[in-house]
């Protein structure tokens, strides 16, 4: 079952995005998965960002501080140009408009404690020093050494010139699917068709929650 919320804003999936960002999407999950144990999720200390490749300059660990609350442990040049700025130590919330901020906190939420991958598709509007921008966000939980749901990797693809930032951006939709760990030592991901889909920015319910599985080849 798939649960929409309408909006005045034009939704976007993963149907909309440019094949190179949905191929480089993908490449991110393909690691992901790699890393995972017996079904368990990847331990932070087994993730190098630097083996993503062509995404490096995308990619990113976030740790949680609190629940809704997790800041950037290392970030790609892509982040702190569109920042304008170093974005180590930040919040992750720093790239979002402030109306929006809460809903994320929300996700991060479902991302550490469900567990969850989160996929955000964001907008970002024109102005005269920087033209209108489309970008992706997904996040996948990572445990750390303690064994506890409190890093995340996350790479942040954008579609457009940056132009001067600091560039903020506005929720359009957001996927979010719970991870069932399955005890395999084959992993892959398939997308089920219940996904929960949030369109912003209308209130969001909680509903039946769909899932990433991690299931035999």
């Amino acid at each position: 079952m798939t649960d929409t919320l309408k909006t005045s804003r034009t939704a976007k999936t993963s149907r909309d995005i440019p094949q190179v960002l949905r191929l480089q999407i993908d490449a991110v999950k393909r690691y992901w998965i790699n890393k995972c144990v017996n079904g368990s999720l990847p331990l932070r200390s087994d993730i190098e960002p630097a083996n993503l490749q062509e995404v490096v300059s995308k990619a990113f660990i976030i740790e949680k501080l609190a629940p809704g609350i997790a800041r950037f442990r290392m970030a790609g040049t892509h982040l702190n140009d569109l920042m304008g700025m170093e974005v180590r130590g930040m919040p992750i919330t720093s790239f979002l408009v402030p109306e929006d901020r809460m809903r994320m906190a929300d996700a991060l939420v479902d991302l550490f404690e469900t567990p969850a991958s989160l996929t955000l598709y964001l907008h970002s509007a024109g102005n005269p020093d920087a033209p209108a921008l489309q970008g992706v966000l997904i996040l996948l939980p990572l445990k750390s050494d303690l064994g506890d749901t409190s890093r995340a990797l996350g790479c942040f693809l954008t579609e457009g010139q940056i132009g001067i930032g600091p560039r903020r951006f506005e929720i359009q939709t957001s996927a979010i699917e719970a991870i069932r760990p399955i005890e395999t030592p084959a992993l892959k991901l398939i997308q089920n068709d219940d996904v929960e889909i949030h369109e912003y920015p209308s209130q969001p319910r909680r509903g039946v929650r769909p899932y990433l599985q991690l299931v035999k080849d």
